[in-house]
């Protein structure tokens, strides 16, 4: 009796250490998932159509936080085959571009758009993998351009919105993954070149009067981190706090609403009864 007695305690004990432990693992991993790692927060992509237009290209990327609720990046990009010594327009097909751009990211997934307004949640939406961004963008570049005649080499200046989205292709057993980067970015564009057309050189500087678009983007990106896994995390206490204000400016507006029609209703009420005595004298 005193050894069933013995093994039930010793199961008992071995049970709850192991509960313990898994609870200790649990909180431990959430209190992790709290931050990104400095390597994960980066990321390197390039254009597949600069490419195929024989301009390589290269782009890096860095999250501004640590935090998982982070949403925004910086980004760097650089394009070269511009050699202005080789430039002398002798072939009727000329593309030479060298550019340097700066641009901020921020990313959202569909169901995040209006998480207390929309129905759809992470598992009813089937593009919930989809990482869309947008954000401003700041390019510098000098060209030199020929399809026919004329031909146009110069420099140019463009300030724009970027936008698009990522898809996440294929994660290795170490977490990295690259993900496929669908995207454009339309912008103002600043021109100073020159044009020549049958021997003759003529100097414009100019802003376009409309948008033009500056980037088109079928690229790849290689990340420590895949995008599947970034950007997911909502920040619950600050939607709730936004959501209760939101009530709160409502109900403010809906009881200065109901007041204003009574004090409305008091001032026709007495406006009839003044009525009513003149009518009567």
């Amino acid at each position: 009796m005193k050894k069933t007695w013995f093994v039930l305690f010793c199961f008992t004990f071995l049970g709850s250490g192991m509960k313990a432990q898994t609870y200790t693992t649990k909180k431990v991993k959430s209190e992790k998932e709290k931050t990104i790692s400095f390597p994960d927060r980066w990321s390197i992509r390039t254009n597949a159509i600069d490419w195929i237009a024989t301009v390589p290209n290269i782009a890096v990327e860095f999250d501004i936080s640590d935090s998982v609720y982070n949403r925004w990046s910086l980004g760097a990009g650089f394009k070269f085959n511009y050699i202005p010594c080789s430039t002398n327009f002798s072939s009727r097909f000329t593309y030479k571009l060298g550019e340097a751009r700066l641009e901020a990211r921020r990313y959202f997934r569909s169901y995040q758009m209006f998480p207390y307004r929309s129905k759809k949640s992470k598992k009813g939406n089937k593009g919930w993998w989809r990482a869309y961004y947008v954000g401003p963008y700041v390019g510098y570049s000098r060209y030199a351009v020929q399809f026919s005649e004329p031909s146009y080499q110069g420099t140019a200046i463009s300030i724009g919105i970027t936008g698009g989205y990522n898809i996440p292709l294929y994660e290795t057993r170490h977490g990295g993954s690259v993900d496929l980067d669908l995207g454009l970015s339309v912008g103002a564009l600043y021109l100073d070149q020159q044009k020549n057309k049958n021997g003759m050189n003529v100097i414009e500087s100019r802003v376009l009067p409309y948008p033009m678009l500056t980037d088109l983007r079928i690229g790849f990106v290689y990340r420590w981190r895949s995008v599947r896994k970034k950007y997911v995390v909502l920040n619950e206490e600050k939607i709730l706090e936004r959501h209760t204000e939101r009530l709160l400016k409502e109900k403010q507006r809906l009881e200065k609403k109901y007041q204003d029609s009574l004090r409305l209703d008091s001032v026709q009420r007495v406006k009839q009864e003044i009525r009513i005595k003149k009518q009567k004298k």
